[in-house]
């Protein structure tokens, strides 16, 4: 999933448009981050850190950056089998992948 993560950040950066590019991916890959965070068996103490991670950076591409961190990790912390766990980080490396293939695209 780092890799696949790190392909979106690239192709966000070379888009056409890479701080529209970044914003759009941010916000979708966030709200993904904020429903596994949810479902994560947290502290209270480390689920505000996740968020404050989430609604810290201002910048677009950072914000990407943390939103993509805050997802890996909060699927580490699901509360689900080891096989669930890998089927998930499968199902975001597909998904982060056919985003920056998308951007890619446009260019």
């Amino acid at each position: 999933m780092k890799v696949a993560a790190d392909e979106l950040l690239s192709a966000a950066a070379h888009a056409r448009n890479p701080a529209r590019a970044a914003t759009d991916a941010a916000e979708e890959v966030t709200e993904q981050a904020r429903w596994v965070l949810a479902q994560a068996d947290l502290t209270p103490g480390a689920r505000a850190l996740y968020e404050d991670q989430l609604a810290r950076q201002p910048a677009p591409r950072p914000r990407l950056g943390a939103a993509l961190t805050c997802l890996r990790a909060g699927i580490g912390h699901l509360p689900v089998t080891a096989e669930e766990r890998d089927r998930l980080y499968e199902h975001y490396t597909a998904e982060l992948t056919r985003e920056a293939g998308r951007l890619r695209g446009e260019r």
